[in-house]
């Protein structure tokens, strides 16, 4: 279910507290994280159906039952056209562009803890919307456990949790747990009516000594591309308000490793949040032996009629 709370103010755009979740009080302490391992991964996915509007997403707030507990969580948002986890390798890779926020929660119980984020997220209203939170403690408390409130979704969320190290969020190489249910959580989400400008997807691939080829897609369907040197600083410009979704970067150096941007330009010239990859070219290939040379040594040409 989904409720609504709205807060008008004059002079400011409306704040919107999107609750969702069925009410209920069915707890869970495996999401979003859980504090008897020292690391946890969890993903979640909410449907545009159940979020109901486009808009800025401030914050996010989990509710716990059971015990307070003090934890440092990164959280990460993405959009996401994925309606559920097929399996428990079925995660979805994250990077540090999709971090929303990162620092030491306090859950008390009883109460909505809510994390204000520091990098506010443009939500589209139409895409689905993946939570991700990585536990990143590197330690852990003993029973009883903290336990937040979740609801039935079947195989919308999927976690993970260990002692020995944080997980990869591009690629967490562990199968997790697939779970029927996720946490009733509450949006803070700000409708200003202004177009909400999302990042576009940005993968590299074709990549050679000196080409690699960029793929965009998503976003505004309108872009600024570049690139640079890994160990630079400056930019280099490869299109500008550009409506191609392939772009061939050629002239590359070798054994060199290179960053590249992507971003969504919308009505009104407003851009949205750079998205960022990073590739290596390869090796020259070298020729081999005289492959390429003869002098042609007893070899008669001519034409016959």
């Amino acid at each position: 279910s989904l409720m609504l709370h709205c807060f008008a103010v004059f002079g400011v755009a409306r704040a919107d507290v999107v609750e969702i979740g069925d009410g209920g009080t069915t707890n869970n302490t495996y999401l979003p994280g859980y504090n008897y391992f020292n690391y946890s991964l969890s993903q979640q996915i909410y449907t545009a159906e159940e979020i109901g509007m486009a808009g800025t997403i401030n914050s996010i707030a989990f509710k716990n039952t059971r015990t307070e507990k003090t934890r440092t969580y990164n959280v990460y948002m993405l959009l996401t056209d994925k309606e559920a986890f097929a399996n428990g390798t079925d995660w979805v890779a994250m990077s540090a562009d999709d971090l929303v926020f990162s620092g030491e929660l306090t859950f008390a119980v009883g109460e909505w803890t809510t994390i204000e984020f520091e990098t506010p997220f443009a939500y589209d209203g139409a895409s689905n919307l993946l939570v991700g939170v990585a536990d990143v403690t590197g330690s852990y408390s003993n029973s009883p456990h903290m336990a937040c409130l979740v609801f039935d979704a079947t195989s919308q969320a999927i976690r993970a949790n260990r002692d020995g190290s944080a997980y990869d969020i591009a690629a967490p190489g562990v199968s997790g747990t697939v779970m029927n249910v996720k946490n009733q959580i509450q949006l803070d989400i700000t409708a200003s009516g202004v177009p909400v400008c999302n990042k576009p997807t940005l993968a590299v691939s074709e990549i050679t000594h000196n080409e690699a080829t960029l793929t965009i897609g998503g976003g505004s369907g309108t872009y600024n591309v570049q690139y640079k040197l890994a160990s630079a600083t400056t930019w280099t410009n490869v299109a500008s308000n550009s409506t191609n979704t392939t772009f061939t970067l050629s002239g590359l150096t070798p054994l060199t490793a290179y960053d590249v941007q992507a971003q969504s330009v919308c009505d009104g010239g407003a851009t949205s949040d750079w998205t960022t990859a990073s590739f290596s070219t390869t090796a020259q290939a070298e020729l081999v032996g005289d492959a390429w040379s003869d002098d042609f040594e007893g070899a008669t040409c001519g034409w016959e009629l």
